[in-house]
């Protein structure tokens, strides 16, 4: 049987339709055929143009949300208050250096400091008069530091805390523990603390705490420990060892005189060839020896007060300019380092 193409079928239809299914699908498959043509190609220059439009949208909307990293602290500009590598620096100097608001400068107050960028504080006014804040009196009329009124009829030292505690912040607590460092620290050995002159180790644990100490001699201890937990205590140490030393000085002065107030005496008593009057006449020579004793005695206390009173010079109670303020500062300034 012959096969029979598709044209030879739809001549036949249209021969009995009257040529009318022919036209539809011949119209029908002309429409697919638009379908299936291809887009005509774009210029080069107009993709470039749609490419521009894009980028132009997408930087309109993010203008506005531009997005900067935050930059760390520099530690080095931080706690010294100059960096080596200046503006180059990856880290950020918008910060005021620690010394700048904590420490004051020594040669300020020696008057011999002329630099233009001296990295610690020439600020008077953000330090406590030492003399006002433990002594409750100042009378110098032309100081230069900050003054605190308080209740001179207080005469206990939980109210003077508390009284304190209602004035001072932290930041001014620590910035006063902190510059009169070795001032108070000689306070505490001298007056409130005794250390054994025997021991050739010192405790540290042995010091605590009380309720009947001021405020700052509590804050010392506290600093002192700090201190000692990082290996930086050498400077308390020593004023200890100084007390000792003046201390035994002047216990060995006072031994060697009462040795020689014995002697004398023995003598006295074992020559038995003198007559009465030369006793007698001896007698004045005895309290003349005493007398001298006594004033050397005296003379050994005024040596030790004088030695205290040097120590307590006005320029002693600055710490050193290598010492690391930055460790109190999680303790009494919450801040991180």
């Amino acid at each position: 049987m012959e096969k029979i193409n598709d044209k030879a079928i739809l001549e036949k239809i249209s021969d009995i339709t009257g040529n009318t299914t022919k036209n539809t699908l011949l119209s029908f498959k002309k429409k697919k055929k638009k379908k299936k043509k291809k887009n005509v190609d774009v210029s080069g220059d107009k993709t470039k143009k749609i490419k521009n439009k894009k980028i132009n949208k997408t930087e309109n909307t993010f203008d506005n949300f531009k997005y900067e990293p935050k930059k760390e602290t520099c530690k080095f500009f931080f706690k010294k208050g100059k960096c080596i590598h200046n503006d180059k620096c990856t880290y950020s100097h918008d910060v005021i250096p620690i010394y700048k608001i904590s420490k004051l400068c020594k040669f300020l107050v020696k008057g011999t400091c002329h630099k233009q960028n001296c990295i610690f504080s020439h600020d008077y006014q953000l330090f406590y008069c030492r003399n006002n804040v433990i002594y409750n009196s100042c009378h110098n009329p032309a100081c230069k530091f900050k003054h605190v009124k308080i209740d001179n009829s207080i005469n206990n030292a939980d109210e003077y805390n508390k009284e304190v505690d209602n004035v001072l912040t932290k930041d001014d607590k620590i910035r006063f523990l902190y510059n009169n460092k070795n001032y108070i620290m000689e306070l505490l050995i001298h007056k409130y603390h005794t250390f054994d002159n025997t021991d050739h180790k010192i405790n540290i644990d042995n010091l605590i705490k009380k309720n009947n100490y001021p405020w700052f001699i509590n804050g010392i201890i506290d600093i002192i420990k700090l201190d000692f937990k990082y290996n930086k205590a050498d400077s308390f140490f020593k004023l200890i060892n100084i007390a000792k030393n003046n201390q035994n000085n002047n216990l060995k002065s006072y031994m060697d005189n009462s040795a020689n107030q014995n002697d004398q005496n023995n003598d006295l008593t074992n020559n038995t060839n003198v007559n009465n009057q030369d006793i007698k006449s001896s007698q004045p020579s005895i309290k003349d020896g005493e007398f001298k004793n006594n004033n050397d005695n005296q003379n050994g206390d005024n040596k030790l007060e004088n030695n205290v009173e040097q120590n307590f010079d006005d320029y002693n109670f600055y710490s050193s300019e290598e010492e690391d303020y930055t460790q109190y500062l999680n303790k009494y300034f919450d801040m991180d380092t």
